[in-house]
């Protein structure tokens, strides 16, 4: 594929939360690499786990300052204390505008939200329409945000339909409109719905062969295996702490293998209750 050669490609994951987002665009990322081996990619992101994450052949990152959502629509600064969001978000908005105009990018994709946490994005967007005009601009979303009867008042009060009609050449859906229609469910309009291209589920291939995983971490099968998953763990506790007391209030605590993942975004606090319950 030369016409896709020697092309370089900015992406911006916000990753306000949790561990999905990332590891979503890692996932992209690898596939791009894999299948054009002379594109380079530069890798936003304010994720405070990247650094123990696998990077992808051509792949580097410039890391924003955390922030964390409080809220659906509420930020504050994950580690800096005295600094007031808003200042925060300014800080990231000029890395990702010097990014930008530094790295001069064929293509951009961004991460779930059009404008970026508290629209950081916008200045950037602007400049590569004023000055990139050549550089395509693409909005990946997974294709079920949240409920529409939250999502779509939140979309419309920000105006981000008309941004995306205004900034982006293409919208990504990561799912299949036979499974969930994103795009009628969350009320694009039509200058949106011309853009939406979805792409299907990303897939990503298991490191180990399911029997090995089984065999080395339950070597006695002759009990049914519960497994019990918070994604990266920051609001995972209430799930499991009833998990335990429910297996111990039921007194069904010998009859089953348990598996806790408890992710790394859990508080110690809370794993340490963990390791002492179970």
């Amino acid at each position: 594929m030369t016409r896709y050669s020697q092309k370089r490609i900015l992406i911006y994951s916000h990753d306000a939360y949790g561990l999905g987002n990332i590891r979503r665009m890692l996932s992209i990322c690898d596939q791009i690499t894999k299948s054009n081996p002379n594109t380079s990619i530069m890798l936003l992101t304010g994720s405070p786990m990247i650094h123990s994450m696998r990077i992808p052949q051509n792949v580097d990152y410039v890391k924003l300052p955390c922030i964390t959502r409080e809220s659906t629509e509420k930020f504050s600064a994950t580690y800096w204390r005295n600094i007031d969001v808003d200042k925060m978000i300014r800080i990231r908005s000029d890395l990702i505008l010097s990014a930008a105009r530094s790295f001069r990018p064929d293509l951009i994709i961004v991460d779930k939200k059009p404008l970026g946490v508290k629209r950081e994005l916008l200045p950037t967007l602007r400049f590569v329409r004023n000055q990139l005009p050549r550089t395509k601009l693409v909005l990946g979303l997974r294709d079920i945000l949240d409920d529409p009867k939250v999502t779509v008042p939140i979309w419309q009060s920000h105006d981000y339909y008309r941004m995306i009609e205004k900034y982006y050449d293409q919208v990504w859906i990561f799912g299949s409109p036979e499974l969930f229609d994103a795009a009628e469910a969350y009320q694009m309009p039509e200058g949106v719905l011309r853009k939406v291209i979805y792409t299907g589920y990303l897939f990503k291939p298991a490191l180990l062969e399911k029997n090995q995983i089984v065999d080395d971490l339950f070597p006695d099968m002759t009990k049914p295996m519960a497994l019990i998953m918070v994604g990266g763990g920051g609001d995972g506790f209430p799930v499991i702490s009833a998990y335990i007391n429910g297996i111990k209030n039921g007194q069904q605590n010998s009859a089953y293998n348990s598996l806790i993942v408890t992710g790394p975004e859990m508080p110690a606090v809370r794993r340490e209750w963990i390791q002492k319950a179970t």
